[in-house]
């Protein structure tokens, strides 16, 4: 089970987990309110325990990588201390973090002006040294500028 991240570790969760408790049951949505505000206000899950809980996590340990079950079942639960994702994604399409926004158009402009000298020097000096066509020279320089901006 992955608590506060995704299996791929792309999307990570913010939140702040107060507790958990494991049923051996459906809740019903009053039992829901009942425990939830129970854990919210009173700040003791200890009424969940005789419900069919056959699991519950105060995480008030605040040290370690162990947390107690309070049921009494020794169902401990592990923390580890460095979140490895399932699925590690290396290279996603641009099109899915993409946003117009002040930041994203500032990445691609930089990009580009970068850039645009490293394609001067690499057509002229390919139109020095090869002799051969100017189209050419300029397909190879767009070749090899795409490969560059790959490697980077």
């Amino acid at each position: 089970m992955i608590l506060g991240n995704s299996a791929t570790g792309e999307s990570y969760w913010t939140g702040y987990l107060s507790g958990l408790a494991i049923y051996n049951r459906t809740l019903t949505p009053d039992e829901v309110v009942r425990n939830y505000q129970g854990w919210m206000n009173k700040g003791n899950p200890s009424a969940s325990i005789n419900n069919g809980c056959i699991a519950l996590y105060t995480f008030d340990e605040r040290k370690g990588t162990i947390v107690h079950d309070l049921t009494g079942n020794n169902n401990q639960l592990t923390i580890p201390e460095v979140f490895t994702p399932l699925r590690h994604i290396v290279l996603s399409p641009p099109w899915r973090d993409l946003r117009w926004d002040r930041s994203s158009i500032q990445d691609v402009t930089m990009n580009i002006i970068g850039f645009i000298p490293f394609g001067f020097f690499c057509a002229a000096f390919l139109c020095k040294v090869k002799r051969r066509g100017k189209c050419a020279a300029y397909l190879n320089t767009a070749l090899v500028g795409l490969g560059f901006s790959l490697a980077i």
